[in-house]
């Protein structure tokens, strides 16, 4: 009764019902050591059975990826994730399902060099963590874009527009757009009328814009009044795609390295949002709008972003996987303690908060001296209380900041370790110095002295005892910078974002914007090449020397072309010193010299009897199961009923590729345009390949000629089958 005595115990809950004991053996050697915790560890005993490991390698595998020779980070992670693709493989033909795979990642920055080796190695991949994707830049200019798209009088949506990486245009260009000039007076207009009106207002007697618009201005209008036009007539996800496309926003990502393919990635992540909205709203563009909106207002936990029945690796942050469980775990990027000594330092401490600003190094020399404070050793036993001065309080502070961030880091690994079932991996890389040690971040020491008796990692493949079952698979990669090829990455984001856009590159030749995509699968035009003679022959022979990147200087052309159709020659050359510098080519003679080619050439001036010449002409038309998707660089149209001529700009190459060689090279690529135009109704294609940096004794380009017509359709079908 309630005045009885209540006799109570505690219990330990110590059952783990999830993974095998070799698991637990191997988090209870890493995180099991004293002084790992500051509480007491919490040993787990493996309660559960019934497992179903496949695999003939030990459970528990480590690999060490050692940087060597001026390797740097990247090329470690590319390494590190090479391995853990070919672990997965391992583990998939030992009969495990894409499925149960998962990669946790103490940080998603780099996800995307993860998911293109898994992809390389033929795993479907889903990135489901990091709630950043949100909070990115590009995501708010989508939502911009789309209100501009449902209505093009949202000056509140436009102006950002405008003034994005997707036209550049200046407060100038916006206030020419923003005032009209009408019976001798000025005023101010909507931006989104004055945009929507024809550049020179065309029917309106006695209105004059007060500035006459700039190319960029004229630019951006046409852009968007063909996306207007399009409204209501195409899915919002296609109209989207089409500004990302004809705007050159995609084609400058891709000249800006990893910084420029993670933008690229996120946008296709977006575009894929607005396909599932649209399968609610059809061709509806104010409420995909709408729901866009509020889809990126809401920022769902990358948690609510897990599928779990999808047969695909899904990566994923540490902190998303807490309270999961899966079979097969990688780990990865959890190991480097992220705290800088920043000019201001803060600190949370309970209900107490400690703060340290360090002066200007311009400013009169304070009790805190940086010169000093530089050099001075870490506190032993950092007791912010006990300080006698600021150097003190601000050294004890970063040092408590320092080791509240291990053990942070030291809480993550745990978390890893422990949501496998069947097996884990451990990836980790570290750099040597001059003295060919290797330069540990923060956790790995802890690692290396759990596992080996000199607490060193060694440098070859070794079985380790732990305390499982049976020991664990050490291995050891060394990995120099010219071992490595850089990976395709943008490429491998769009295979992701499963939208019809691929960016590859060929080393000496510009971009071409093209794929095949089948269900969930896409297969570049580079992809479709790889397996023909004129492939493999064209790519041994030696590059030009160029302190310009391939790629960037076959953009800056692409754009310059583009432009030139869009205003004219003499307007684009104008502007080469700006997409020079837009796309980081220092050779500026180099670019002129090869517009100048195209622009006095003979195949240029065969363009001017098509009255309709569409640059950056998108098609999609079907093949077979599958689905042809492309951009061609210059379509023109309205000639001869049923003709058309396609125009494909090619970069650098070499003078000496005989003209059968050339012939062969851009062969498949040539019949793939022609299927898509032949398909959609044309009788006969002529095709041009213009090398704009080759040229003949005569001053003239070469060029490489196709002419196709609809008695090729069938065999053209049957040949892009092949290749695919």
């Amino acid at each position: 009764m309630r005045g009885e005595p209540v006799h109570a115990h505690s219990a330990q809950l110590d059952d783990n019902f999830r993974s095998h004991a070799d698991i637990l053996a191997f988090v209870r050697a890493i995180c099991g050591r004293e002084g790992y915790f500051s509480e007491d560890f919490l040993d787990l005993k493996a309660a559960r059975t019934g497992f179903s490991y496949q695999g003939k390698e030990p459970r528990v595998d480590v690999l060490m990826t050692v940087l060597t020779d001026g390797a740097n980070a990247e090329a470690g992670r590319m390494a590190q994730a090479e391995g853990i693709a070919r672990r997965f493989d391992e583990l998939r033909r030992a009969g495990h399902s894409e499925g149960d795979m998962v990669l946790l990642l103490g940080t998603m920055s780099n996800a995307h060099i993860y998911a293109w080796a898994l992809r390389e190695a033929g795993f479907s991949t889903i990135i489901t963590g990091g709630s950043g994707f949100f909070k990115a830049s590009e995501l708010s200019l989508i939502v911009h874009l789309l209100n501009v798209l449902a209505n093009p009088e949202n000056t509140e949506a436009l102006y950002p527009v405008l003034q994005s990486e997707l036209f550049t245009l200046s407060d100038d260009e916006l206030l020419s757009l923003a005032t009209e000039e009408s019976d001798g007076r000025e005023k101010q207009v909507n931006f989104g009328h004055s945009l929507f009106a024809s550049p020179d207002h065309a029917g309106q007697e006695g209105v004059d814009p007060v500035t006459p618009p700039s190319s960029r201005l004229n630019f951006a209008r046409q852009v968007l009044q063909k996306a207007w036009n399009n409204v209501g007539g195409r899915h919002p996800s296609d109209v989207l795609l089409d500004v990302l496309i004809d705007s050159g926003w995609f084609l400058r990502l891709e000249g800006q390295g990893i910084e420029g393919q993670a933008v690229a990635g996120n946008l296709l992540k977006a575009l894929r949002l607005v396909e599932d909205i649209q399968s609610e709203c059809g061709f509806d563009m104010a409420q995909t709008a709408w729901k866009f909106s509020r889809l990126t207002g809401d920022k769902e936990t990358p948690g609510a972003l897990i599928v779990s029945n999808q047969d695909a690796v899904r990566i994923m942050t540490i902190h998303a996987s807490k309270g999961l469980e899966f079979p097969i775990v990688a780990v990865a990027e959890c190991y480097e303690t992220r705290v800088k000594d920043e000019k201001l330092l803060v600190l949370k401490d309970r209900d107490r908060g400690f703060l340290s600003l360090l002066p200007d190094d311009s400013a009169v020399k304070s009790p805190v001296d940086k010169k000093v404070y530089d050099h001075l050793p870490p506190v032993e036993d950092p007791q912010i209380e006990a300080a006698s001065s600021q150097l003190e309080f601000r050294n004890a502070l970063l040092q408590n900041i320092k080791l509240d961030d291990l053990s942070e880091r030291k809480r993550l690994l745990y978390v890893a370790l422990t949501r496998a079932s069947e097996t884990v991996l451990v990836s980790m890389h570290a750099k040597t110095n001059k003295d060919d040690q290797l330069k540990l971040e923060a956790l790995h020491p802890l690692i290396a002295e759990a596992l080996f008796p000199d607490g060193v990692f060694p440098r070859e493949d070794r079985l380790v005892e732990y305390g499982g079952s049976q020991p664990l698979q050490y291995r050891c990669q060394v990995v120099s910078k010219e071992m490595l090829s850089e990976p395709d990455v943008m490429g491998q984001q769009a295979k992701e974002a499963e939208v019809g856009l691929i960016l590859e590159v060929r080393s000496d030749e510009q971009p071409d914007l093209f794929l095949v995509k089948q269900q969930d699968v896409l297969v570049s035009y580079t992809s479709l090449s790889a397996g023909s003679a004129a492939s493999i022959q064209s790519n041994p022979v030696a590059q030009i020397a160029d302190a310009d990147k391939a790629t960037d200087f076959g953009s800056a052309f692409h754009r310059l072309a583009q432009l030139a159709e869009l205003t004219s020659p003499k307007q684009a050359m104008g502007k080469i010193e700006s997409i020079a510098k837009t796309n980081a080519i220092t050779d500026r003679a180099r670019l002129s010299k090869a517009a100048e080619n195209w622009f006095k050439s003979e195949a240029y001036h065969d363009t001017k009897a098509y009255p309709v010449r569409i640059p950056e002409a998108a098609f999609n038309v079907s093949l077979g199961p599958l689905v042809l998707e492309g951009q061609i660089d210059l379509l023109c149209l309205g000639g001869q009923q049923g003709q058309a001529l396609v125009i494909d700009y090619k970069t650098g190459g070499l003078p000496t590729e005989t003209p059968e060689e050339l012939y062969d090279k851009h062969l498949l690529q040539a019949q793939c345009y022609a299927y898509a135009l032949l398909n959609s109704g044309y009788t006969k294609i002529d095709l041009s390949f213009v090398r704009v940096e080759q040229t003949g004794q005569s001053g003239e380009i070469q060029t490489v000629n196709y002419s196709m017509s609809t008695e090729d359709l069938e065999y053209l079908e049957k040949t892009i089958l092949i290749f695919h």
